[in-house]
């Protein structure tokens, strides 16, 4: 636990939240800032700075809880579906540096924008990427 992190005392339970689930690994709570009805948070109990460094039990554990949250918003809240939003470091948008999962109901005319213009990017250029991901480097 980081001392001064808010995500760190809530799901220490020092800073109060409303709690729909918790598991050993992390606390899911309703957002208290909901950009949409539902809008919920699922945070590691560990700090972890980056969702690249959540270790893959975790992962496993917190994929089955965005499954389980997106069937209570279809079943409970009539949701038409829902987003899955991570930020990993300031340029992404991360205000806190621990890792929280937004999961958020979506719903028909719900005034939410998540429309991103892509890049002009040429085929020589998408395959000078792939061959970065493909080809492990020697350090």
């Amino acid at each position: 636990m980081e001392q001064n992190c808010l995500f760190c005392k809530i799901a220490n339970k020092e800073i109060p939240s409303i709690v729909i689930n918790e598991t050993n690994s992390f606390l899911t709570v309703l957002d208290i800032n909901p950009v949409n009805l539902g809008h919920s948070l699922i945070i590691p109990k560990e700090h972890i700075p980056f969702s690249s460094l959540i270790p893959k039990e975790v992962c496993e554990e917190v994929s089955q809880e965005i499954r389980r949250l997106s069937v209570l918003f279809l079943k409970h809240l009539k949701s038409r579906g829902c987003s899955v939003f991570v930020a990993n470091g300031s340029m992404a948008g991360q205000r806190v540096p621990h890792t929280v999962i937004h999961v958020i109901p979506r719903y028909l005319k719900d005034g939410l924008s998540l429309n991103i213009e892509p890049l002009s990017i040429n085929k020589d250029e998408i395959k000078e990427i792939y061959q970065k991901f493909i080809t492990p480097k020697k350090e």
